[in-house]
């Protein structure tokens, strides 16, 4: 945040555009700013723990999709090796699920809300 605005979304993050994580993060931005105003500390105080968030998801995407370029744009990783794990990561469905639900923000607002997503199914 500065002065009166916030950033959200692609904006807030530094994750190329290529991923396709803007949209997905600025749900997750919403959503996060949502629950803190809620909690009725101070605006800044608020904005300060959302910029925080921020930079921790940023960083890990940031990492994550770094790495990932460089595996499959490196000169050092054999053909074969890149194919084959493209295959195997297509072939496993959990893997790929958990990828999907990491990618959609599904994870970190599974974990924001606890509450509402781990409500026992019993009366």
């Amino acid at each position: 945040f500065v002065d009166n605005s916030i950033l959200i979304g692609g904006a807030a993050h530094s994750v190329h555009p290529m991923a396709g994580l803007g949209l997905n993060m600025g749900i997750q931005d919403i959503y996060t700013l949502n629950r803190l105003f809620k909690n009725k500390d101070t605006i800044k105080s608020t904005l300060r723990i959302y910029e925080k968030s921020c930079v921790k998801d940023n960083t890990i995407f940031f990492k994550t999709i770094n790495s990932l370029i460089g595996f499959y744009t490196g000169v050092k990783i054999p053909d074969l090796l890149r194919t084959k794990s493209l295959f195997l990561f297509n072939e496993n469905k959990i893997l790929k699920q958990k990828s999907i639900e990491i990618a959609t923000g599904l994870t970190a607002l599974k974990l924001q809300s606890r509450d509402e997503y781990c409500k026992p199914s019993y009366k």
